[in-house]
């Protein structure tokens, strides 16, 4: 008479083993899903100062602050904003603070963005 394999407790020891490696899925999704939210905010954060540091008038101390109130309005950590002029392009600088879930990700995500500087020009006739 053939031996009778025994499948009890096989089950169990499938959810013992996949339950660990599901939860380490779904928490690097949610950080893969901060990753790209803080570096959303960092992009829009440079945009909103580079133009508004490119108005005609404007500062860069002006462009440092429309980026550091983005970051703020979108309720994220800014880390630093840097705005620059090299006479006709403004290149604006923002660094905002990565959440952890999964420990070892990068603790910041840093976008650039630039933007002409606004002059008058005469139009000729």
């Amino acid at each position: 008479m053939p031996e009778r394999r025994c499948d009890r407790g096989e089950v169990s020891l499938q959810v013992v083993v996949l339950t660990p490696i599901l939860l380490l899925l779904v928490l690097v999704v949610v950080q893969a899903a901060l990753w790209y939210h803080a570096a959303q905010v960092a992009d829009n954060a440079a945009g909103d100062g580079a133009s508004t540091a490119a108005r005609r008038g404007a500062s860069a101390a002006l462009g440092s602050a429309a980026a550091a109130d983005f970051v703020a309005d979108a309720g994220s950590q800014l880390v630093a904003a840097h705005v620059s002029a090299d006479g006709t392009t403004i290149v604006a600088t923002a660094t905002v603070h990565v959440p952890h879930v999964i420990p070892g990700w990068p603790d910041t995500v840093t976008r650039r963005a630039t933007a002409p500087i606004e002059r008058i020009t005469s139009v000729g006739g």
